[in-house]
C-alpha cells in the first residue's frame, strides 16, 4: 500500500508539472513569435495548437520509447473523446448555448470525421506501420495549410512587433522544455507501475 500511494502521488506531481510546463512553454513561445512580426492568428493555429497538445505528444512518444505504445492510442482516443465530449459539453451547460457556424459544421466537422475515419483505417489490421504514420503526418500538414488559406482576419494586415525580446523568456522556454520531458517521463512511468500494481491493460 505505501508503495501504491507513493505512485499516485508522483503521478499527480508529475501530471501537474507536465500540463504547467506546456503552459509556460506555449507562453513563451507565443511572445517569441510576437517578438519576430508573426500575426496572432498565425500564433494561433501554430504555437498555441501544438503547444497544448504537447503533454499527449511528448508522453505519447515517451511511452513508445518504453515499450508501451497502447498508452499512445488510448491517449489519442481519449483526447479526443474528453475534447468532443466533456470540454464541449461543460462549455455549453455553462454558456447555456454554443452557435456553430456554417464552417463549423460543414468543413471542421467533416475534417474531424475524417481524421476518425483515417485512424480506423490505419490500426484495423492491429499495426500503425511508418507508412500510415506518414500519411498522418501529410494530413496534419495539410489541415494546418488549409487553415492558414482560408482563416484571413483584417488586423492581420499589419503585424505588431515588441521591440525587445527578454532573456526570461528565453529562459522560461527551455527551462519549460526540460519539465516538460520530465513530467512526461515520470507521469508514463507512474501509469506503467500503477497498472501493474492494480493489474490494469
Amino acid at each position: 500500500m505505501p508503495n501504491t500511494l507513493l505512485w499516485i502521488i508522483i503521478f499527480i506531481i508529475s501530471l501537474f508539472t507536465l500540463i504547467k510546463a506546456s503552459d509556460y512553454f506555449t507562453d513563451a513561445s507565443e511572445k517569441i513569435g510576437v517578438y519576430f512580426g508573426l500575426p496572432s492568428f498565425i500564433i494561433g493555429v501554430t504555437i498555441v495548437a501544438i503547444g497544448t497538445s504537447l503533454p499527449e505528444l511528448v508522453s505519447s512518444v515517451i511511452a513508445v520509447l518504453k515499450n508501451s505504445p497502447e498508452i499512445v492510442v488510448g491517449n489519442v482516443i481519449g483526447s479526443n473523446i474528453t475534447n468532443i465530449l466533456l470540454v464541449l459539453g461543460v462549455a455549453a451547460i455553462i454558456g447555456k448555448e454554443i452557435k456553430i457556424t456554417y464552417k463549423n459544421l460543414y468543413i471542421d466537422v467533416l475534417l474531424l470525421l475524417a481524421s476518425a475515419f483515417l485512424l480506423s483505417l490505419t490500426i484495423l489490421d492491429g499495426v500503425f506501420s511508418l507508412p500510415e504514420a506518414l500519411v498522418c503526418l501529410l494530413g496534419a500538414g495539410f489541415y494546418l495549410a488549409y487553415t492558414l488559406r482560408i482563416e484571413k482576419e483584417p488586423e492581420h494586415a499589419e503585424t505588431k512587433k515588441t521591440k525587445k525580446l527578454q532573456t526570461k523568456t528565453i529562459g522560461i522556454l527551455l527551462g519549460s522544455s526540460v519539465f516538460i520531458y520530465l513530467g512526461a517521463e515520470y507521469t508514463v512511468e507512474s501509469v506503467l507501475k500503477l497498472s501493474e500494481i492494480f493489474n490494469i491493460d
